[in-house]
């Protein structure tokens, strides 16, 4: 069976497997072959794509860059938003003249996208629709308002969904979200949870915990969601309370440099115990894990997969996690600590009980 699996958000990024959409997405395609499916991603036979072909945008020409500065925020994303919408047309008038048929589509879907719609109405195929996250209330988290566009999204999203055979969501409350919203059809949604276990490290042998001097570690991007400030409060609440402890925050992302700067106007006790290690590679990755305790995961917004509390798991060190809906849907109550979602003590409490 052909089967054309399609992202269309940023397709170059997606052939791009150190990002975190490219690892997701061939790993998935990957699962599909081996199950019987001949899986071409966006078009191209997975099999055959060269990923060295594939790099990551090139950083823009300083005096590029000082234009793009210039230009007020708003019209920037109106700009940004048309030509989002235009090469969804492109990308449909280029699936519509490949001679290639398949035989189904699955999309994960993203926001203004009607592609999967246009070409299984063409071809006569059906159509399923992977949903990982509201991408509409996604759009608003980053820009603090509605797309310029907004009903015409919103059309090709319920238009989409409407015509689809199947949705898959990743959990419970992924799926009331679009019964709610989108697609009042119960027995049309399914769940699954996907995750790339070939990304993970497996201690197989049994955990020696250091007792004396716990290492507690956050392990990935520093987004505004992710609220890595509550863990380095939490980190200091322990330290003096007695807890001889050190904190590894590992990865990087938009929101390492202020939690960094923070960190330098502690005392000088606790900020000598906090390490950032920026992006590490593989190997190093590995050492950290093998020295850490505990493994945080600080903030999440609701319908977040909780990546780092299976990597966590995978390396069997104590979790703990916020109680968004998604998160408790997945894990019961004896597999995590818990905090209160968003709540500094309820956090500060949870880490000095562990």
């Amino acid at each position: 069976m052909k089967l054309l699996l399609l992202y269309t958000k940023n397709r170059q990024e997606v052939f791009n497997k150190k990002s975190a959409i490219g690892s997701y997405v061939h790993y998935l395609g990957s699962l599909l072959n081996q199950n019987g499916f001949e899986v071409y991603l966006n078009g191209q036979k997975l099999t055959e794509i060269d990923y060295t072909q594939h790099h990551s945008p090139s950083i823009n020409s300083s005096k590029l860059a000082f234009i793009k500065r210039s230009i007020p925020s708003r019209i920037k994303r109106f700009l940004r938003e048309k030509k989002h919408l235009k090469d969804i047309a492109i990308f449909t008038d280029e699936l519509k003249t490949n001679p290639q048929k398949y035989d189904a589509i699955l999309e994960y879907y993203n926001l203004g996208s009607n592609v999967g719609l246009s070409i299984s109405k063409q071809q006569n195929i059906p159509l399923f629709i992977f949903y990982d996250g509201p991408v509409l209330d996604e759009y608003r988290i980053f820009n603090h308002s509605n797309p310029f566009f907004f009903k015409e999204v919103v059309k090709r999203e319920k238009d989409s969904f409407a015509h689809a055979k199947k949705v898959v969501a990743q959990s419970n409350p992924m799926k009331e979200y679009v019964l709610k919203h989108i697609c009042n059809v119960p027995e049309k949604i399914y769940i699954h949870q996907n995750v790339d276990y070939t990304k993970f490290d497996v201690l197989k042998e049994d955990k020696i915990f250091n007792t004396k001097n716990l290492n507690i570690g956050f392990i990935g991007s520093f987004l505004p969601w992710h609220q890595v400030d509550l863990l380095v409060n939490a980190f200091k609440y322990v330290l003096e309370k007695g807890v001889n402890a050190n904190l590894f925050l590992v990865g990087d992302g938009m929101e390492r440099e202020n939690i960094e700067t923070y960190c330098t106007t502690l005392p000088k006790a606790i900020k000598d115990k906090i390490t950032f290690t920026g992006f590490v590679k593989e190997k190093e990755l590995l050492d950290i894990k093998l020295k850490l305790d505990i493994g945080v995961m600080s903030g999440s917004n609701w319908y977040g997969a909780p990546l780092k509390i299976f990597e966590y798991g995978a390396m069997k060190l104590a979790c703990i996690a916020p109680d968004t809906p998604t998160i408790k849907d997945l894990f019961p109550n004896d597999e995590v600590v818990y905090f209160k979602w968003k709540n500094q003590q309820s956090l500060n409490e949870a880490l000095l009980d562990l």
